[in-house]
């Protein structure tokens, strides 16, 4: 008897200055490719695909759900991301699902038990997009804050809980030093290997919403902004 086929899945983040791709079968990562060269992630997405695909032997009429990024992250790299993968996948008449970054990111601190997990992007101007972990489940909202708002968040929390608190996401490379002087003892941060956005988390991700079933349909799939991007706050402020 012919077994069933297994579900396919790529995954896709250009929510940070990282673009990452990343091809999934039945929940084992078969290929995976990150280019961080401080480009645009517009001329370098498809091509990423278009070899990840070849070389796995794979078509793109054999994905069975695409997943994404949609935010927060980089204004220009979540429209770059949401946009492709929503006509590849309208293309080949295929479900979607909308990955949150900071999610992604913390899914890979989630062996540190009785820690809290941070993850931070870079919102510039001392501000990130972050969201407080703890044993794998938010413990916040998502939220665009400062450093310095954040360290008092956390300070409070890691006393309640009398644990240690672990960085990931280009916010530390960032924010590094600021943090650690806020933070002393408290801050860790994850091995440089993994302290960046990459798609196979995402893909972990989009594994669990499949089997949960909550996939959408292409044209439902949008970015997820927590604030406005600086030219639209230029214009509301010119008003």
């Amino acid at each position: 008897m012919k077994g069933l086929r297994k579900l396919i899945i790529l995954a896709v983040d250009t929510s940070c200055a990282t673009a990452s791709i990343a091809l999934i079968e039945d929940g084992v990562v078969m290929g995976e490719y990150s280019v961080n060269n401080k480009n645009t992630h517009s001329g370098k997405l498809i091509p990423m695909i278009d070899a990840l695909i070849e070389l796995s032997g794979k078509t793109i009429a054999d994905v069975d759900l695409f997943a994404v990024v949609v935010g927060p992250g980089s204004f220009t790299g979540l429209r770059i991301g949401v946009v492709t993968v929503k006509m590849m996948a309208y293309a080949a008449e295929k479900p979607v699902v909308g990955i949150i970054s900071l999610d992604a990111l913390a899914k890979r601190g989630a062996l540190l038990k009785d820690n809290i997990i941070c993850p931070i992007i870079d919102a510039r101007n001392e501000q990130v997009f972050t969201c407080v972990y703890f044993n794998g489940l938010p413990i916040s909202e998502y939220m665009a804050f400062s450093i310095q708002e954040l360290c008092d968040l956390l300070q409070k929390e890691a006393s309640e809980r009398n644990c240690n608190i672990w960085f990931c996401g280009d916010g530390v490379i960032s924010y590094r030093d600021k943090i650690k002087d806020i933070l002393v003892e408290k801050y860790n941060e994850f091995p440089l290997e993994i302290i960046l956005n990459d798609a196979s988390s995402v893909g972990s991700i989009a594994v669990e919403m499949y089997a949960r079933g909550e996939v959408i349909s292409p044209e439902n799939l949008n970015p997820f902004y927590l604030r406005k991007a600086q030219a639209e706050q230029r214009r509301e402020q010119s008003i």
